[in-house]
């Protein structure tokens, strides 16, 4: 995912697929919910492991 504006204003994804899609916008829901860096951190973490644990995603 890349924040640098692009010539079509929207993020752009290297690695694109359902997983890491649904992966990204959980994290975001939780950056935006959590004021505490290590709350976030916490709360990213089973999120996290679920990705890792799914070999179909990369």
């Amino acid at each position: 995912m890349c924040f640098v504006p692009t010539a079509h204003d929207s993020e752009e994804y290297v690695l694109d697929n359902a997983q890491m899609r649904a992966f990204i916008t959980e994290v975001n829901a939780i950056r935006q919910a959590e004021p505490d860096p290590h709350a976030v951190i916490a709360a990213i973490r089973p999120h996290f492991a679920t990705l890792l644990g799914d070999r179909t995603w990369l």
